[in-house]
């Protein structure tokens, strides 16, 4: 496995790529193919929204787990289907708008600036 200040490893979950969108109070998800999945991650929504900017697009994995952690593709394409459910979360890997600069230029430049609220 390729190591050294340019490379990059992600882990793969078992779920959907969101791009998720913040510009005020506004939310919006939406798949790797443009479609607006917002109403069916909510809790998503309000987490982007409890950020503390004004403006971010962030890229990253929706996902369900099973009791012990283990994500579960099945059951995601089935929460997603109610739309509404607070189950799903995002598995944020790439901050690809957002304070203090504006667009940054490339992946690795971008991560340090990236922080999960909480973590």
């Amino acid at each position: 496995m390729p190591d050294g200040p340019l490379s990059a490893h992600e882990i793969k979950h078992d779920g959907y790529r969101f791009i998720g969108r913040r510009d005020g109070d506004r939310v919006r998800l939406f798949t790797w193919h443009g479609h607006d999945w917002t109403d069916r991650g909510p809790a998503i929504a309000e987490s982007l929204r409890s950020l503390p900017v004004t403006s971010a697009t962030i890229d990253g994995e929706a996902i369900v787990c099973d009791s012990i952690g283990i994500s579960n593709f099945d059951r995601l394409r089935a929460v997603l289907a109610r739309r509404g459910s607070r189950e799903p979360f995002l598995y944020a890997f790439d901050l690809i708008d957002g304070p203090p600069r504006g667009p940054w230029c490339g992946c690795c430049a971008r991560r340090p600036a990236f922080r999960a609220p909480g973590r």
